[in-house]
């Protein structure tokens, strides 16, 4: 089976109403052995929970807070054998990315213009250097990117100075400062991981799906309705 894809449901706009999940679900494929964030069971508010894929067919998820689901905040999906999953396709050396190159992780500094241009794969890693106790690295959801907000909920920054964090799944990951003020100076991150590291002419790659879903309560529904836990 192909290496892990993660998929942020909505994108940027994450778990919430008045979106079209069933437009943001067109043209994926799921696969058995991939995941959804978050677990299965009674209602979720973490937002940052996971929900392994274990079986195929139809799954449903709802947001459970009054009015939502007849907002939008609804997803179904289709998931498939994991056998028919590609493949893995040879592939190239990883490579090691210093965010910011000579000028490193600070504010005031244009990191879209950085990472433009750039295809970041799932083996590669980012090197963020600053100097320790003037900066740090949170790795957030897109609201919390979008609102330079640390998260509720997440492990502690990172402080050394040089951190390096690997980049182990695809999709899109967000990184920022989470000193005051740091973030809406610019100090924030945003790339997209492609699964596996660049190939060889002549192959192409694809692969199975994590997905992330944050920011609202998350039950499972079956096709009557019912809540399984």
């Amino acid at each position: 089976m192909a290496s892990a894809k993660q998929y942020v449901v909505g994108d940027d706009k994450g778990w919430t109403k008045d979106f079209d999940y069933t437009t943001w679900t067109a043209g994926k494929q799921f696969f058995v052995g991939d995941s959804l964030e978050p677990l299965v069971g009674a209602p979720l508010t973490t937002g940052s929970d996971e929900i392994p894929l274990k079986t195929t067919g139809r799954k449903w998820y709802i947001c459970g807070v009054s009015g939502h689901c007849s907002s939008g905040q609804k997803l179904v999906i289709t998931v498939l054998d994991g056998s028919a999953a590609p493949a893995p396709t040879p592939t190239s050396p990883s490579t090691e990315y210093v965010v910011g190159d000579e000028r490193g992780w600070t504010n005031n500094f244009d990191y879209a213009t950085w990472a433009e241009g750039k295809t970041f794969f799932v083996g590669d890693s980012l090197v963020f250097n600053y100097p320790a106790g003037k900066h740090n690295v949170f790795k957030v959801n897109g609201t919390d990117f979008q609102d330079c907000a640390k998260p509720l909920a997440a492990a502690p920054p990172l402080t050394s100075g040089s951190d390096e964090i690997p980049l182990k799944t695809a999709g899109k990951k967000w990184y920022i400062c989470g000193v005051s003020g740091h973030c809406a100076s610019g100090q924030k991150l945003v790339i997209t991981v492609s699964e596996g590291s660049a190939p060889p002419a002549g192959y192409s790659s694809s692969g199975v799906a994590m997905v992330n879903i944050g920011f609202a309560a998350l039950v499972l529904v079956g096709t009557l309705g019912m809540l399984f836990f």
